[in-house]
């Protein structure tokens, strides 16, 4: 259900696009479903070909995971953190 839907919109927006003669990136684009099940979505499809689906993605800087955790974004901004304290050193 939700795997249909979200295909209806996906092909909503690429009307829309065509319409304003851009083009979406279907290499940069991933799949995550955001559950605590351990099932996925069937695949959906952009520009006919199939979306990879993945367990993280980062979005705007913020790592995102599918049991939405924080576990990711937190580790990789402490790292980032500790290296710009090293430079104050």
């Amino acid at each position: 259900m939700a795997a249909h839907r979200l295909q209806m919109h996906l092909n909503k927006i690429l009307s829309w696009l065509k319409t304003w003669r851009m083009k979406a990136n279907e290499a940069k684009s991933v799949q995550v479903t955001f559950t605590i099940n351990k099932m996925t979505c069937p695949p959906v499809k952009l520009n006919n070909e199939h979306l990879p689906q993945a367990d993280e993605v980062k979005y705007l800087g913020i790592h995102l995971d599918r049991r939405l955790t924080w576990r990711k974004h937190i580790t990789t901004k402490r790292k980032q953190l500790v290296l710009k304290l090293r430079n104050l050193y």
